[in-house]
């Protein structure tokens, strides 16, 4: 499917090798079992990847994915490695920009991508 022609193609371009494609595949097929991660890829919502945010003070945050819909938001960030106390407040940071921008809902999750799992921040 999908994934397998996206894993195929990282391989082809010598962005992973072989042993690699298969210990990734196996961990997102695990945390698409999960289903608050499945409903991050529905199409109830308008997606914004790596899509900077500019700071009053000139500064930029550059959140990993962003879910609109209406006022609520949803803010995503990938991680590699274990869970770090500051994952969470960078997380944040991003959550109070979008409050600030008129979302009145805004949830936060950090993916752990080695761990396959979903943190609420």
């Amino acid at each position: 499917g999908e994934l397998d022609k996206e894993l195929n193609k990282l391989t082809f371009t010598g962005w992973i090798d072989e042993q690699s494609k298969l210990i990734l595949k196996a961990q997102i097929e695990k945390l698409f079992e999960n289903k608050i991660v499945n409903d991050f890829y529905s199409a109830h919502w308008t997606v914004l990847a790596e899509r900077e945010i500019l700071l009053p003070d000139g500064n930029i945050l550059r959140p990993d994915r962003v879910l609109l819909q209406g006022d609520m938001a949803i803010v995503i960030d990938f991680k590699t490695g274990k869970e770090k106390p500051e994952d969470a407040v960078q997380v944040q940071t991003y959550a109070e920009q979008l409050k600030k921008m008129n979302y009145k809902k805004v949830d936060k999750y950090i993916i752990y991508l080695e761990a396959a799992s979903v943190v609420a921040a």
